[in-house]
């Protein structure tokens, strides 16, 4: 959300409770028709990861999927994804295979792909569909990895992933239009795995506990882990490269973890955050150039995301003297030592 919409939304999101009942009274009961079987849910024949959140917006999904396509990428299986496609101006089943066109297939979808190029990446609103078109297409696939399908019920999935930040945790929010929940926190049951995401690097064992024990009201089984962000050096996409001051430049639903991070970093002149998945026009581009210029900036700084929607404008910014960079991101276990424990428990 932008600055001045959310506050907006947090003036009036108390008189949007009664809407926010009903809404998460709507939900409880269309998960009950799925868990009594009246709507069926698809089982694929392959190994199947869901990874998801309760929270409309960030949590960290495309990173987490991105990790376990490495990690099963790394043991030689056959991996998909399949992702809904959040922003592409196409409909239905399409297999990613230009990873450079995010008006086709989605930012998401195509970043993945950019970054393994080895991974199948699908998109499909249907993921029911989805799964059994890429059975038909690619019969040989051993994992089968949703990414944002926590609520999508037609699909049952072999393991459920549920990330929730810590900054804002789902057992503190309310449900949509009040809150960011899709749905009502009792929908965590319903995780085999729970994964606290942006955790600070140096949290206590305390508060690792308080934040495990406030899960356990909701969630009593499932294995609790911590992730933090990594973040690796710039790396350079323009011909041009220069030293001074940076405009931030970000389309993702929380830019806060990367502003606050660059901020230690480079001198920032400006901070751009446009809405999540937000696509680039050419006049969009003149608009951030002038705003280089009219504050002193002679970089952009912009995330592995806006790297592939950015790639047909290039050379403009090159042509005004404006470098552009990526600020790359990962995730890592808290303690490190977990990585092992979680790999061990997708693995099963």
């Amino acid at each position: 959300m932008q600055d001045k919409a959310y506050q907006v939304w947090k003036t009036i999101a108390p008189a949007l409770r009664p809407l926010a009942w009903m809404y998460g009274l709507v939900m409880l009961a269309r998960n009950l028709l799925y868990h009594l079987g009246i709507y069926k849910t698809y089982y694929p024949p392959v190994k199947t990861i869901s990874i998801g959140n309760l929270a409309a917006g960030g949590t960290g999904k495309t990173p987490m999927t991105a990790y376990l396509a490495q990690v099963f990428l790394s043991q030689n299986y056959k991996v998909a994804v399949l992702s809904r496609g959040y922003g592409r101006r196409t409909t239905g089943f399409l297999q990613v295979t230009d990873s450079a066109d995010t008006e086709k297939y989605g930012d998401e979808p195509c970043q993945l792909k950019t970054l393994l190029p080895a991974l199948w990446v699908f998109v499909c609103e249907n993921r029911s569909i989805g799964a059994q078109a890429i059975q038909k297409l690619l019969p040989d696939v051993q994992i089968l990895l949703l990414d944002d399908a926590y609520q999508h019920l037609r699909i049952g999935p072999d393991i459920n992933i549920m990330l929730s930040t810590y900054g804002q945790p789902f057992y503190n929010q309310h449900v949509l239009p009040a809150g960011l929940l899709r749905e009502p926190r009792l929908g965590a049951k319903r995780a085999d795995v729970i994964v606290i995401t942006k955790t600070p690097r140096g949290i206590s064992e305390q508060d690792a506990s308080v934040v495990k024990s406030k899960v356990r009201h909701y969630n009593t089984t499932a294995p609790i882990f911590f992730t933090t962000l990594l973040y690796s050096p710039i790396r350079l996409l323009t011909t041009v490269s220069f030293t001074g001051k940076v405009l931030v430049l970000t389309t993702v639903a929380d830019a806060l973890p990367l502003q606050t991070y660059l901020a230690t970093q480079v001198q920032i002149g400006y901070t751009l955050a446009l809405p999540d998945h937000a696509l680039y026009t050419r006049v969009l581009i003149k608009k951030i150039i002038d705003l280089c210029k009219a504050h002193m900036c002679d970089r952009v700084i912009t995330t592995a995301k806006d790297e592939v929607k950015l790639q047909p404008y290039l050379e403009g910014f090159a042509a005004a003297g404006i470098a552009v960079y990526v600020q790359d991101v990962c995730l890592a276990f808290i303690p490190a030592a977990d990585e092992a424990r979680f790999n061990t428990f997708v693995a099963k």
